[in-house]
């Protein structure tokens, strides 16, 4: 073990008489420093650590939230590494805190110790605490799992990562989780031993297992729940459990299903709600992610200008009153679009993304055809690629979850046409309001532009520029993917980049990977694209981006890392399903009316066309054998010629339908 003092902090609000026995125990080693923040105690705790010499921190009951109590105590700490007791987590032997501080100095990012009921502690909470915190080094086999109540954490990793200040509930599970997502490494130490539980009682295990839930809910980027998935099932299997372990009885079963209810209310509230609100709100105009002043000349400034103002007003006209409003979303919305040459003539690097609203969903669907026309005969008049996509009214109403508008509202929009107030429930929304499954799906969609392009490639199409675009624009994704999970998303590419070198320095060396394609993919937008010239050199880009995408994705989700693309196929297929915005007969509906269309083949149709394109675009963008995989996409598509013009055919409509 290092040297040094080790400062420890101690959570308690009238945790006599635990806290006594903590304080002795913490006191009997000379390297720890303990400081207690407490929370209008009135029971003699305060007392009991002026008795202990212990330095108190106090704060003013009422105002405790976890995870600005958390960063308090870290900027009130000195040691590298800090260690965190609750007052009623009673370390049983000297060395336990040392423990954990010991798997710090090692390499973990974090660590916790394994804490065992007391003596007086029911039968159902030992249960738990036998599940939770094994004797077994490897954990207890969660998706993902942490406690601070016995925890040590390092200062490096907190001071890019820090806690989340709004939460009330799980702010420790929220943080390792975030962890996670980079790479880092939490450990469990079961030779760390406290003494800790708690038999709730109807009330407590209510109040406790709502916040969980509404936690859950942002941790875990989760949209609404479902009764039998999220509720049904897990009483089922916690009871199932307690009837093996010997826990029966009316007690048991009455607290199980208190807990599964009020985790699922809890869920079902925070569905609804943003995660926290957009405090200084800017209305269109693109004014929250403007362009730096000078990244572009006067000349190509009033290039892009004219190119929006002439591709809008061809849209306006094309779809006349159906049309409520025309926004301008992405990058040349956001103000941060930029320009290339072509020949001696300035042109915009990327797509115009204009999103048309209109009355109702039956409109939206019923316009799709003439968005599509209505674009074409906007992209002649720009002289410029422009996408129009029609949308409801309603689903401005109901943004939550969706990665087109926390965009718009993290970066900021253009509005072309029409109200502003139909707006206004976008600006409210920050990165953590995004779905964990929007973020997987910005990632398939960017495969499908790798697989797209490599496909061009095997039929001799010169496709260079596209695939180098394609390319720069998978590691952007990954980028942007990443610090969404983390809720570090910024409205400027270089503020993003930024933030992800930042990362790199404490997260995993995909993590490195990932900030150092960003960069260069980002400063591609300044300059004319430099394009790859050759299938080889495409073939040799794919394999670092592999890595990245596979390691993002394993960490991101808590899974283990997919060992090829076959592998990660399967995963990614079966994952889909899974997705809040999706309802299990809509997935059906959804497989058959593309089976019908003929863009997936009928041995398929009971999955929903997501499910099979996530599939389809990760073999077909990383398989290092491609003509293994598009034999595969063939099957999964209903197509008899697996050639690669007819699989980038099938997978274009696949995609299309998808959406």
């Amino acid at each position: 073990m290092g040297s040094g003092g080790i400062d420890v902090i101690v959570r308690c609000s009238n945790e006599m008489p635990h806290v006594r026995r903590t304080l002795q125990a913490l006191g009997r080693v000379d390297r720890l420093r303990v400081t207690m923040i407490d929370s209008g105690s009135t029971d003699g705790s305060i007392e009991e650590a002026a008795r202990n010499g212990v330095t108190l921190l106090p704060i003013p009951r009422g105002s405790y939230i976890p995870g600005r109590v958390l960063n308090l105590a870290m900027r009130s700490s000195q040691s590298e590494i800090v260690a965190f007791v609750n007052a009623d987590a009673v370390p049983t032997d000297e060395l336990a805190v040392l423990r954990l501080v010991d798997a710090c100095e090692r390499g973990a990012a974090a660590a916790y110790g394994r804490q065992i009921p007391r003596a007086n502690a029911r039968r159902m909470t030992r249960r738990d605490h036998q599940r939770a915190f094994p004797e077994d080094a490897k954990g207890p086999g969660f998706r993902h799992f942490f406690s601070m109540a016995a925890s040590a954490i390092r200062r490096d990793v907190w001071s890019i990562l820090p806690f989340d200040e709004e939460l009330r509930y799980s702010e420790d599970v929220d943080w390792s989780f975030r962890l996670r997502a980079v790479g880092c490494e939490i450990r469990y130490v079961p030779e760390a031993v406290f003494e800790h539980s708690h038999d709730y009682d109807t009330r407590g295990m209510w109040r406790r297992m709502e916040g969980e839930g509404r936690a859950d809910t942002a941790i875990y980027r989760r949209g609404s729940p479902r009764l039998i998935r999220q509720a049904i099932l897990p009483l089922g299997a916690s009871m199932a459990r307690d009837a093996m372990g010997g826990v029966v009885g009316a007690e048991p079963a009455w607290l199980r299903t208190i807990a599964a209810a009020a985790h699922y209310w809890g869920e079902r509230d925070a569905a609804g709600r943003p995660h926290r609100t957009n405090r200084n709100p800017k209305h269109s105009s693109a004014e929250r992610g403007s362009r730096p002043a000078g990244a572009l000349s006067a000349e190509a400034e009033q290039m892009v200008e004219e190119t929006i103002r002439k591709a809008g007003q061809t849209l306006v006209q094309e779809m006349g009153q159906q049309l409520q409003a025309l926004l301008l979303l992405g990058s040349y919305g956001a103000g941060q679009g930029a320009v290339e040459l072509h020949g001696a003539r300035l042109a915009i690097h990327n797509d115009l993304d204009f999103v048309g609203v209109v009355g109702t969903e039956r409109q939206a669907r019923a316009l799709r055809g003439a968005c599509v026309e209505a674009a074409r005969r906007a992209s002649d008049a720009a002289g410029a690629a422009v996408d129009l996509w029609p949308i409801a009214v309603d689903e401005l109403s109901r943004p939550l979850g969706k990665l087109l508008w926390v965009d718009a509202s993290v970066k900021g929009y253009r509005l072309v046409h029409g109200d502003p107030a139909l707006l206004r429930g976008i600006e409210c929304l920050v990165p953590r309001d995004v779905h964990s499954e929007e973020i997987g799906r910005l990632v398939v969609n960017r495969a499908t532009g790798v697989a797209l392009s490599r496909l061009a490639f095997d039929a001799g199409e010169p496709e260079e520029k596209r695939a180098t675009r394609h390319l720069a624009k998978a590691w952007v994704a990954l980028g942007d993917a990443l610090l969404l999970s983390v809720d570090r998303y910024h409205a400027h590419p270089a503020e993003r980049s930024e933030e992800l070198h930042r990362l790199s320095a404490v997260g995993a060396s995909f993590v490195a990977s990932v900030a150092d394609g960003y960069e260069r993919s980002v400063a591609l937008r300044a300059q004319p694209v430099v394009s790859l010239t050759s299938r080889e050199e495409v073939e040799g880009a794919l394999q670092p981006l592999w890595e990245a995408f596979r390691n993002l994705e394993s960490h991101r989700l808590g899974e283990p890392a997919a060992p090829d693309p076959w592998a990660y196929a399967q995963a990614a297929s079966r994952r889909f399903p899974r997705m809040g915005d999706v309802h299990p007969v809509a997935r059906a509906l959804g497989g058959v009316k593309a089976a019908r269309h003929g863009v997936m083949s009928w041995r398929h149709a009971w999955r929903h066309p997501r499910e099979i394109l996530a599939r389809a675009s990760a073999l077909l963008a990383f398989e290092p054998d491609l003509p293994r995989a598009c034999a595969q996409a063939g099957l999964l598509l209903g197509i008899r010629d697996a050639s690669s013009t007819s699989v980038a055919r099938g997978l274009e409509r696949l995609r299309d339908v998808g959406a």
